[in-house]
């Protein structure tokens, strides 16, 4: 994958794979390795050498470049796997799920942060591998997949799910596993060479409709709105509302990431590329902090021996932030609440004194620390349950917001998914899309108006019009906007007129 690179574009090694022989008439080697160019960018490419004795130097030259890059910048998730070791389908998938850590450093979209890697690590080891584990990976065949996936529907939910005693995998649950044993497989034939056929091409698993989030009415948002008392919180509302943002990205937002144009009479913006979320030190490590742009004291942490920290990690690739889908821009009244809201902070780091911890942070403690999704989401139950309204969280503003732009831009899809980082647009439609569509309506109310005209050209001599109708007066004002109309006004005046003279 990737162009063969120059020497010289070549800083650093990374990792390389296992040597694989081309074929069993000659003595060519194909290896494959990662490299950081001149620039800094990773890229991964192959060396094919035509003898073992090439291919044990250039292996011996790679291992010490390596070894070199590690000492410097500290450990790696290393994506070269030991071929050897892996036999059944067990052991694919755990070499596999350590090699989604990789993927996860280079932003690769089959990554799996923290938090993925645990829950998947999860369906692993209790449902896919007591069905699937102890096949050999080049026996297993369709066949058997489409069954190992009927008897998975079988098994016990594992504990922990919050589930009743005796439940059943859910039909979620195996649509998920289907797709962790899809993409390891694929792993095992494209990138590992371990087979020739992926075993799960055609093997299919209804996928569960999801329902649609619970989300407020327009009405009750605004009840909700109007009685926020809590400054921090209506700000957080606000620019939920008007970045269309998740809760860990309006965390994550520091003021250098507002861009104050007003007084330059141009659009102001914010930028959003950075979330707040919950790493542990063992998984910085492993993946060596990659895609991490900071890491928080662990002394503002309510458990101080906690191994899990508070991190900003990157949403956007560098593609997308030259691109400017990062920037989301806002209109002037956000632009001077924000204003308002740092007054209020300037506040707090007055009373504070030198014990503020200044990080820039928008949402903040009183102290300077950062807030957590936990505490966010309190706050917001605070405001809503005492007004007795439906239980949502603060993500469903995401979806409220969505929807309300959808109505506003005319379901301009294309602008709405830059705002949103969709980078499916049919996510947008599947999920955000209201089922009462004010476009479809508007669409048949204006055929409807092109049939009745069409239908009035073709009769002169008849003109229907009632007068009982509670929209009369709308009517008339359409009416009389040309003199086509004006002369239809004039005649059903005097009709009027004839027919009420002897009341």
């Amino acid at each position: 994958m990737g162009r063969k690179p120059k020497k010289k574009d070549i800083a650093e090694y990374l990792w390389h794979s296992e040597p694989i022989k081309i074929n069993a008439t000659n003595d060519n080697w194909r290896i494959r390795y990662g490299y950081l160019d001149s620039e800094g960018k990773e890229h991964q490419t192959t060396e094919t050498v035509n003898n073992e004795r090439a291919k044990n130097q250039f292996l011996s030259y790679l291992l010490l470049r390596e070894k070199e890059h590690k000492a410097a910048k500290g450990t790696t998730v290393a994506s070269k796997v030991d071929k050897t070791e892996i036999e059944t389908v067990e052991q694919l998938l755990y070499a596999y799920a350590e090699h989604t850590k990789y993927l996860h450093t280079i932003g690769d979209r089959y990554g799996w942060d923290e938090g993925t890697y645990r829950a998947n690590i999860g369906k692993i080891r209790n449902y896919i591998v007591p069905v699937f584990g102890s096949f050999p990976i080049w026996k297993i065949t369709r066949v058997d997949m489409r069954q190992g996936f009927k008897d998975m529907l079988q098994l016990p939910q594992a504990n922990g799910n919050h589930k009743a005693n005796g439940a059943r995998v859910s039909q979620r649950t195996v649509y998920d596993c289907k797709k962790i044993i899809s993409r390891a497989f694929k792993y095992a034939t494209d990138d590992l060479e371990l087979i020739t056929e992926n075993p799960m091409l055609g093997v299919t698993v209804k996928q569960p409709k999801s329902g649609r989030r619970e989300v407020w009415t327009e009405e009750q948002f605004n009840f909700a709105y109007d009685n926020c008392s809590n400054p921090q919180l209506k700000l957080l509302i606000s620019l939920m509302i008007a970045l269309s943002s998740r809760i860990g990205e309006c965390l994550a937002l520091t003021w250098s990431d507002v861009y104050d144009n007003e007084d330059k009479h141009e659009p102001s913006y914010i930028r959003v590329y950075k979330q707040l979320v919950y790493r542990s030190e063992k998984f910085i490590e492993e993946t060596n902090g990659r895609g991490i742009l900071k890491v928080f004291d662990q002394v503002r942490s309510t458990r101080p021996d906690a191994k899990r920290r508070a991190v900003f990690h990157v949403t956007k690739t560098e593609k997308e932030i030259e691109a400017k889908t990062d920037r989301i821009y806002v209109a002037p009244e956000v632009i001077f609440m924000l204003r308002d809201y740092r007054l209020v902070q300037n506040q707090h780091k007055q009373l504070a004194g030198d014990s503020y911890i200044d990080d820039d942070l928008i949402f903040a403690h009183e102290d300077g620390t950062h807030i957590s999704s936990q505490y966010a989401d309190d706050m917001f139950s605070a405001l809503y349950k005492p007004l007795g309204l439906p239980r949502v969280d603060l993500y469903s503003l995401r979806h409220f917001s969505i929807t309300k732009k959808l109505a506003i831009n005319g379901h301009d899809y294309v602008s709405l998914a830059k705002d949103t980082a969709h980078r499916q647009l049919g996510t947008i439609q599947d999920y955000y899309e209201t089922p009462e569509d004010s476009v479809r309506i508007d669409t048949a109310k204006a055929i409807g108006k092109f049939l009745v005209r069409s239908d009035e050209s073709d009769s002169e001599s008849k003109v229907t019009i009632s007068l009982e109708d509670e929209d009369f007066a709308k009517k008339l004002e359409e009416v009389a906007s040309d003199s086509a109309g004006k002369q239809m006004l004039e005649f059903a005046i005097a009709m009027y007129e004839k027919n009420n003279s002897g009341k």
